[in-house]
């Protein structure tokens, strides 16, 4: 039979590795939503650099700029300036030089 000292340290033991497990697991979703937001900054760099550069070629080919583009739900809005091409987004900006 069990005696009362070793279901309580059971219990304890129990208690301490849920403990770390939650511990781990939060730990493990805090960098997943870290990982999860630099993609995301990332793409829209991308993006809107790809963006600035096709108005830059649209500028080439004396045709006007588009004031905004969105793509997979995020709209960029573009200022095209003599020398300059800006593109800003929700997570930041590019500026192009030209």
């Amino acid at each position: 039979m069990i005696s009362n000292f070793q279901k309580g340290h059971t219990l304890m033991e129990i208690v301490v590795v849920l403990s770390f497990l939650s511990v781990m697991l939060l730990t493990g979703q805090r960098w997943l939503n870290q990982q999860q937001q630099q993609t995301a900054k990332l793409w829209q760099y991308a993006q809107a650099l790809q963006i600035a550069e096709n108005q830059q070629t649209l500028q080439l080919l004396e045709q006007s700029c588009q004031p905004q583009v969105t793509q997979n739900k995020v709209t960029f809005l573009i200022r095209c300036e003599a020398d300059m091409i800006i593109v800003e987004y929700p997570l930041g900006q590019v500026k192009i030089y030209g």
